[in-house]
């Protein structure tokens, strides 16, 4: 892509994130965890694919096609958030051509979530992962509470290796709440 097709289309990024993350097996994936239960969106920290993943549950949810569950780890509230958590000597919020909103697109969720972060992340602060939680519905279409799992030993990257027994609890904890057997 050149400097002017870039200027010329703001949104580049996230369109082609939201459409890498819709194919099979990219680091948002949809899960099918459960036949004829419907996708599971989860997402890895990397780069920006949980951005990506509650992207795409917004516009399934309001293609009335929501996925069955949505399950977060280490996410931020928006791009410009995290930036400016960084870099706060410089214009962070002027600068960004995406700042991948990702706190106003969980607002159409409608899907069971289930959010994990680490107390000691020092890439996303524990802060904007709760300010990302604090603007998803309460609820779910289905009544299902959200859930948020705070892992007091975790950092961004080593979620699995601190807290994997916690992270594991949760997610048998979660499955089965939201697809019945």
């Amino acid at each position: 892509m050149t400097l002017g097709q870039l200027l010329s289309d703001a949104n580049w990024p996230r369109k082609k994130l939201l459409a890498e993350s819709s194919q099979p097996l990219p680091l948002a994936t949809p899960l099918r965890i459960v036949p004829d239960s419907g996708s599971f969106l989860s997402s890895r920290p990397e780069k920006l694919w949980a951005s990506a993943a509650i992207g795409l549950a917004s516009e399934l949810t309001r293609k009335k096609t929501p996925p069955a569950g949505l399950i977060l780890r280490s996410t931020f509230s928006s791009l410009a958030d995290a930036g400016a958590y960084h870099f706060p000597w410089l214009p962070v919020r002027w600068l960004l051509i995406d700042r991948f909103p990702s706190v106003q697109c969980i607002r159409d969720v409608t899907c069971p979530l289930l959010q994990f972060h680490g107390r000691r992340d020092t890439i996303i602060p524990l802060r904007l992962g709760k300010q990302l939680f604090a603007a998803a519905p309460e609820k779910s279409a289905s009544e299902v509470a959200k859930q948020f799992v705070e892992l007091p030993n975790a950092d961004h990257n080593d979620v699995l290796e601190t807290s994997g027994t916690d992270v594991s609890k949760a997610v048998r904890k979660f499955l089965p709440v939201v697809v019945p057997r």
